[in-house]
């Protein structure tokens, strides 16, 4: 498919509409990621609880933006990261690049990433001569090919295995079959490659922590742990709404994203990194650099119509539900997204109503998108917003305005309908036949090429409802004009909001200060407080740095309120209440947890004890011809398994027992890797490690094969409970890595084919040790 730029949507869409296979694709793709979703939010019940305690988090943070990316960022930098902040897209690629240079990076490896696809971050890194490489397979893939994703789920939705086949056929300089196994096996040894001999590893970001300065990343691949994990330098870049106050909140957002994304439970892995690599440790990046970007995204803030735009939390949902994005795909929208979001999404982040109304246009407004979206923006409502104010601009055209008014003057009086009404009969029998109207005239004519138009009937509503009640029309009902009154007049009042947000916006400090102490007295619409209210605590802009400060300064005065103002007490905190009191009897915990797990193609084995899990792991390994085995160094697994007694034939290792040696290289030639569970969760079928100096996150990600001992008292019933933990204990108790693993590596990029072993181990075992307590 060409993606040379076209004038307009509606030419992008006319080369996807001619485009079989694409349409096929798309529409086959999108059914089964839709019927995945709605399976999931039913087996998981109460979804619309669900769904609104998703939309007051996201709410509740972007009211209060300014003061939780400054707790994120005393916190990460607490943890050792670095962390820059850019407004602009021109800032970020510079602060990438100048990182870059100094480390004299001749390769990057990246993880999927819209914020670096929005800021064109490949070529500009190709231009200081720094190769960057895709390693999500279907970013790989559209590399490949030149091409920009056209799913933000599934990037390469448009390609089939032919195409898939040639591509990697000329990359490896050997023909390769169109068969998913072969070129999924191919770009696992490739990318194995490019991760072992990279310079800088980059990421993007789902949601960041602000109590414990981490970042979370959600993927199903192995590809995402690969770069935060084997390379010295990582890079993440974050949108800067991307955000949850704790890991409670985190828990809702784990609960609604992977749901609303693909039908899954929880994605493969989930891991949680705050800053890099702790003295002693043998694996993760040496430098941690996190630049949260805006890039047009607080244009949104302070407007009373489209703040709701920045909860969006990237799962697709409304792309596989829109009867538009089903048919023309996501390149046919012309930019970095696609779909409702992207019809709202790109020409709030440009400010340029007249480059991209066209793309608002693109829509039935059936809806459907706000149905789907797990934390409800209302985009149906944000579209029309879009058009009234481009019908409102300098930009509509002469012939549209001129529409407008003719519409207008017919609409105001019922005489003048009814004589168009009159004239629209006698003239369609020159043009309509079968009760349809298929003749291409004036600007009918795309609407009619695609599909039929009705004839206007013989008789007219107006003139059925007369014979219906012919003794004319009621009054209205004094409830029904009440509502309709109190909706105008919240219009009126959220349209002199939004003009006096505007207006005032510049007022205090066009020098780019923030606005500070009472000064700024009045109350943001669902903060629940007045910025002059005493005893709140603002942080001192004297104490950041003068990017954070700038930043920041300029989003306090988007939201009207002294720069990083505490927000008063929520009325919530994660979950519903119901779920934190939701729990299983230890039996039941065991066998959830075993029956998930399967589910999501892993392998589970009840033991009574350690001396049971090393014959279980010794037999599964013979089997698999597994001799280079990697233990981490857990008390439980080098004392307690005696592997060597069970496989005295075996070469075992322990991870960082010597300190010269080259573990991620250790890791990368075994055969199979041993590892302690700390946790684990029965509803999601996850295993949660944590790393440390003793065990190394490499251990469960570069081996082929990977076991995990999991004692039976150590599943809890849900995530929740695990992180509140985290909660609890602070900033200061967070290990490096915090690793959820809930299946084997797997993707679905090519032509929806599940594979299985994409970059992370593609057998994994957990041995579950004991009975429940």
């Amino acid at each position: 498919m060409s993606h040379e730029p076209h004038d307009t949507v509606k030419e992008r869409a006319e080369e996807a509409l001619g485009n079989e296979f694409l349409r096929r694709a798309v529409r086959f793709t999108t059914e089964r990621l839709r019927a995945g979703r709605r399976q999931a939010a039913e087996e998981h019940g109460n979804w619309e609880v669900w769904r609104e305690r998703g939309r007051q988090i996201r709410l509740h943070t972007v009211a209060h933006l300014d003061y939780y990316l400054n707790q994120f960022a005393e916190n990460a930098r607490a943890n050792g990261a670095q962390v820059h902040f850019a407004r602009t897209a021109d800032e970020a690629v510079r602060i990438v690049q100048g990182i870059a240079r100094r480390v004299q990076a001749k390769t990057v490896v990246k993880s999927k990433s819209m914020v670096t696809e929005e800021l064109h971050l490949n070529r500009a890194l190709s231009e200081i001569g720094v190769k960057a490489i895709e390693t999500d397979l279907g970013e790989y893939i559209i590399q490949l090919a030149g091409e920009t994703p056209s799913h933000i789920i599934i990037p390469c939705i448009h390609k089939n295995r032919e195409q898939i086949a040639e591509l990697f056929s000329k990359e490896a300089g050997e023909k390769l079959p169109p068969d998913t196994k072969a070129l999924a096996g191919f770009a696992r040894r490739r990318l194995r490659e490019r991760f072992l001999t990279a310079d800088i590893g980059m990421t993007g970001c789902n949601f960041a922590v602000a109590e414990t300065g981490s970042i979370c990343i959600f993927e199903n691949e192995g590809n995402a742990r690969m770069v935060s994990t084997v390379p010295k330098v990582q890079i993440t870049l974050m949108g800067m709404e991307r955000i949850v106050p704790t890991w409670a909140d985190l828990e809702v957002m784990a609960t609604l994203l992977p749901r609303s994304a693909t039908g899954q439970k929880l994605t493969v892995y989930l891991s949680g990194i705050s800053g890099p690599r702790r003295p002693g440790d043998a694996d993760g990046p040496e430098e941690l650099h996190i630049v949260i970007v805006d890039n047009g995204r607080s244009n949104q803030l302070g407007d009373p119509e489209f703040q709701e735009l920045l909860n969006c939390i990237r799962c697709g949902a409304c792309l596989n539900v829109c009867p538009v994005y089903r048919h023309i795909g996501g390149h046919a929208y012309g930019g970095t997204y696609s779909g409702p979001i992207g019809a709202v999404l790109t020409p709030a982040l440009k400010a340029n109503v007249a480059e991209w109304d066209d793309i608002a246009n693109a829509s039935s407004l059936c809806g459907a998108c706000w149905e789907a979206c797990p934390v409800k923006i209302p985009l149906h409502d944000m579209l029309v917003y879009l058009r009234r104010r481009k019908a409102e601009s300098p930009h509509r055209s002469a012939g549209e305005a001129a529409a407008m008014k003719g519409y207008g003057l017919l609409m105001a009086r019922p005489e003048r309908l009814s004589a168009a009404l009159k004239l629209a009969r006698f003239g369609q029998r020159f043009v309509g036949r079968d009760g349809e109207i298929r003749a291409r005239i004036g600007p009918l004519g795309g609407w009619i090429r695609h599909r039929a138009l009705p004839m206007v009937p013989d008789e007219s509503f107006r003139d059925r409802w007369k014979k219906i009640r012919p003794d004319g029309d009621r009054p209205l009902d004094p409830a029904v004009e009440e509502r309709l009154r109190a909706a105008l007049a919240e219009r009126e009042r959220r349209a002199a909001d939004h003009s006096a947000a505007h207006r005032g916006a510049a007022e205090p400090a066009a020098s780019g200060q923030p606005v500070t102490g009472a000064a700024s007295g009045r109350t943001k619409p669902g903060s629940g407080q007045s910025a002059g209210q005493a005893g709140i605590r603002v942080a001192d802009p004297a104490a950041m740095p003068d990017d954070q400060r700038a930043m920041l300064g300029h989003i306090a005065q988007r939201l009207r309120r002294p720069l990083a103002t505490a927000p008063a007490d929520r009325a919530f905190r994660g979950a519903p209440e119901f779920w934190q009191a939701f729990t299983l009897p230890p039996e039941e915990r065991r066998e959830r947890f075993a029956a998930n797990f399967r589910a999501a193609g892993g392998h589970v084995a009840f033991v009574p004890d350690l001396h049971a899990a090393s014959r279980y792991i010794a037999e599964q390994a013979a089997a698999r011809g597994a001799t280079r085995l990697l233990l981490q160094d857990a008390p439980e697994l080098t004392g307690g398994l005696a592997l060597e007694r069970a496989m005295p034939d075996a070469r075992l290792s322990v991870w960082n027992r010597d300190p010269a040696k080259d573990w991620i290289a250790e890791a990368a030639a075994a055969d199979a890797g041993v590892v302690f569970a700390d946790w684990a969760a029965a509803y999601t079928g996850t295993v949660v490690l944590l790393s440390s100096k003793e065990r190394g996150r490499a251990v469960s990600l570069l081996p082929p094969a990977l076991f995990i001992v999991l004692p039976a008292e150590r599943i809890r019933t849900r995530l929740g409970e695990i992180f509140e933990g985290f909660d609890r204990d602070g900033r200061s108790a967070m290990p490096a890595g915090v690793h959820l693993v809930s299946g084997p590596s797997r993707s679905a990029d090519i032509e929806n084919d599940l594979t299985i072993g994409v970059h992370g181990p593609g057998d994994v075992h957990v041995i579950i040790v004991g009975a429940p307590a």
